[in-house]
């Protein structure tokens, strides 16, 4: 890349939300390693990239194993996480930490891969105290890589009513960090 190539940070924003990997980052926007580095310190900085979203990109993401995790929908951040609790077991709370239409990240609820659990979201953005009820199932978990006392899970949605669903739209579009917000040129 020459010093005056520019990127559009919306465009690369959204190749590495889809998962695509530093070497096809480097050969598509023509970077080196170092400046593939420095652009996504640039997105961090700018509050573009979460600090969280570039841990995630550790040394074994490049591994052709790990695309079996790509998303059909992309992850929207949330600023400020969202709460969320056990329907059946209220002691079982955490945070929603991204949030889609279909699914969403947890840190702090314990659960089983393959088992479904009612919860019910909770946002102080939301007037009157409204929360969101919803049942999914966990698809994936991992030790949190701060704190090992607690999960990171990711559910995936299997009903909601049309009015929650409508709720977590609004939610998204309240709390989401959208990279369609973000045109740099």
């Amino acid at each position: 890349m020459s010093p005056r190539t520019k990127i559009k940070a919306r465009e690369i924003l959204s190749d590495i939300r889809a998962r695509a990997s530093d070497f096809e980052l480097m050969s598509k926007y023509g970077l080196s390693v170092e400046q593939l580095d420095k652009v996504l310190e640039k997105l961090a900085e700018s509050g573009m990239l979460r600090r969280g979203e570039l841990l995630e990109r550790g040394g074994f993401f490049d591994d052709p194993a790990n695309r079996t995790q790509t998303r059909r929908l992309p992850r929207t951040y949330l600023r400020l996480p969202a709460t969320i609790e056990d329907v059946e077991n209220p002691s079982n709370r955490g945070l929603v930490t991204d949030l889609s239409v279909m699914g969403f990240r947890t840190r702090g609820i314990e659960s089983e891969i393959g088992e479904k659990k009612t919860f019910t979201v909770q946002s102080s953005e939301f007037k009157g105290g409204t929360a969101i009820k919803l049942a999914a199932v966990c698809r994936w978990r991992i030790r949190d890589g701060v704190d090992r006392n607690l999960w990171v899970s990711g559910f995936q949605i299997i009903d909601v009513s049309d009015d929650d669903l409508e709720a977590i739209r609004r939610l998204i579009a309240l709390l989401g960090m959208k990279d369609s917000d973000f045109v740099q040129e």
